[in-house]
């Protein structure tokens, strides 16, 4: 929300001199195409991508999306994301052990993998070396 107010108190040519590298020169033109077309379902959907979800609320203030529906849409969408990370990470810490057992099992073999191609390489460098030599 603090963005979007910044975007609409100090305008597009504010964010473009210093957001430029990170939001690209057209970024205002591609913001305003994607409202004229999808509405709020843009604003909406903006936020599941990453990265663009730093770049639209700046660029929606700039452009004045009206505000009731831009403080809907960004915080309809960060519910769900973040109520969906929310669950994940519970998710997972309800199978805690099971995913350490998993994670043991894969760093075992993984080493076991690591050491044998360790083992091949030196092996093969010994060899050259003892041809050249000979």
């Amino acid at each position: 929300m603090a963005m979007l107010a910044l975007g609409r108190r100090y305008g597009a040519a504010w964010i473009h001199r210093h957001l430029k590298r990170v939001m690209g020169e057209r970024a205002e033109q591609r913001v305003q195409r994607w409202y004229n077309q999808y509405g709020m379902a843009a604003l909406f959907l903006s936020r599941f991508l990453p990265g663009i979800r730093a770049v639209v609320p700046p660029l929606a203030g700039a452009i004045r999306v009206p505000l009731g529906g831009a403080i809907a849409a960004i915080a309809i969408a960060s519910t769900i994301w973040y109520a969906s990370l929310a669950l994940i990470a519970y998710r997972l810490g309800s199978q805690w052990d099971r995913i350490m057992e998993a994670m043991k099992q894969f760093q075992m073999v993984a080493a076991i993998v690591a050491g044998a191609i360790v083992a091949v390489g030196f092996l093969v460098w010994y060899v050259v070396r003892r041809r050249r030599q000979a």
